[in-house]
């Protein structure tokens, strides 16, 4: 019984050191929002998204697919960890596929080729580029960059804040009617991560979106 009322006592001990701490400032409790940056990193988060093609007039159908992506677990390469982005993206509606894997470096969110998908911190440099070459033809160059300042964006899950990943594509020897610089876009909020991208198709005029319709963000831990 006496170990017990020491344990309790131990206990009560911690409680009061702890609200002590919390509650400073006159008696005012200091609540910190946690933060899990613009791809919050957890086994288990999930996004789920609308889609709609967007014609030359601006013109908007929603498309009767969607696209869903989840991190499925964890991969280490060459010693460092990246987290397991799987989904419907580019496969087709209920067909799965490895994303990608990416990992949090220090405000660049990083592949293991060393592509640079996101920063919240770098407005100036080009943070990829690529040439895609087929039998000796160069078919398009591509290059991203970080969009400066925060905007707000709407989409079927809500209204967020976001920064905004932008790639320039230029297509040489395009299609007739298609233009041969176009955009690609990444909007993503702190948070809750991807909440709308752009894509094309190289023989179509017409632009595509990925709208967040629902999302999982585990509230608990983050793994950077």
């Amino acid at each position: 019984m006496k170990k017990v009322k020491i344990l309790i006592i131990a206990i009560l001990a911690i409680i009061m050191g702890s609200c002590s701490k919390e509650n400073s400032n006159n008696g005012t409790t200091q609540l910190v929002p946690l933060d899990y940056g613009y791809i919050p990193f957890y086994p288990g988060n999930y996004w789920v998204y609308d889609q709609y093609m967007i014609d030359t007039l601006g013109n908007e159908i929603l498309l009767d697919t969607y696209d869903s992506v989840a991190i499925t677990g964890i991969n280490n390469v060459a010693g460092i960890t990246y987290l397991v982005f799987e989904g419907t993206w580019l496969s087709g509606q209920n067909f799965s596929d490895t994303v990608l894997l990416l990992r949090d470096s220090a405000g660049y969110y990083v592949d293991p080729t060393g592509w640079v998908h996101f920063s919240d911190e770098n407005f100036s440099d080009t943070l990829a580029s690529s040439t895609y070459v087929v039998n000796g033809d160069t078919l398009y160059e591509s290059w991203y960059k970080m969009q400066s300042g925060p905007q707000s964006v709407t989409v079927p899950a809500g209204t967020f804040d976001i920064l905004t990943y932008l790639g320039t594509i230029h297509t040489f020897n395009p299609v007739p009617h298609v233009p041969e610089i176009r955009y690609k876009d990444k909007l993503y909020a702190r948070n809750v991560g991807l909440v709308r991208d752009t894509y094309y198709y190289f023989n179509s005029p017409n632009r595509y979106e990925r709208r967040l319709k629902n999302y999982y963000v585990d509230k608990r831990s983050s793994v950077h």
